[in-house]
């Protein structure tokens, strides 16, 4: 088979594949593309169902669906916190972990950024990386001090600290917590 025959075969099958979902490609959604918001919405609402279901395997791969096609689009913020959410239920704590991350750091602006940074930490706890959780409620204390979100972090330092009363790492901890605590106060 010469290369033009190829070539004039793919031409004619592309479409085909295209329209049959063989080959996906990724679009953007324009906001007054009626159809494709509906798709959008749609997707959105199906991994809502598997999750209210308890399906949270299949709500993930949802949301991830979602946020691969229709990312440009209003949800993908809640779809983001919704994946991380649902790998935390799962106790799949390295998932729910990097899915924090990822939130708190593309979408810097939401207000559900304190209550997803408490449950970073809260992950990083029960995957005992203590110190790491330490970090990350200290900065929740620094960037968000006037949220319940902070007062619960500061609760949970503590608690943490007490488990190592020994550690140097800890009495250095304690120390500058205390001293964060005292500084935003005073703002």
């Amino acid at each position: 088979m010469n290369f033009h025959l190829m070539f004039l075969c793919f031409c004619i099958l592309a479409p085909f594949l295209l329209t049959t979902g063989c080959i996906q490609s990724k679009s953007y959604i324009k906001p007054y593309d009626y159809q494709a918001n509906r798709e959008a919405v749609l997707v959105y609402e199906k991994a809502i169902v598997y999750e209210k279901e308890g399906n949270l395997e299949l709500a993930i791969a949802e949301f991830r669906h979602y946020l691969d096609y229709y990312g440009s689009l209003y949800h993908a913020n809640e779809a983001q916190l919704k994946i991380a959410e649902n790998y935390k239920t799962l106790s799949q704590w390295d998932e729910a972990i990097s899915n924090y991350k990822i939130y708190i750091k593309k979408y810097k602006e939401s207000e559900k950024i304190p209550e997803a940074m408490f449950q970073l930490g809260g992950c990083m706890e029960t995957a005992n990386q203590w110190q790491k959780a330490v970090s990350v409620y200290k900065s929740l204390i620094k960037n968000h001090f006037s949220t319940v979100w902070s007062q619960k972090a500061q609760d949970r330092i503590v608690e943490i600290l007490k488990k190592f009363p020994k550690a140097q790492w800890a009495r250095k901890e304690k120390i500058a917590v205390r001293t964060l605590v005292r500084t935003m106060s005073r703002k």
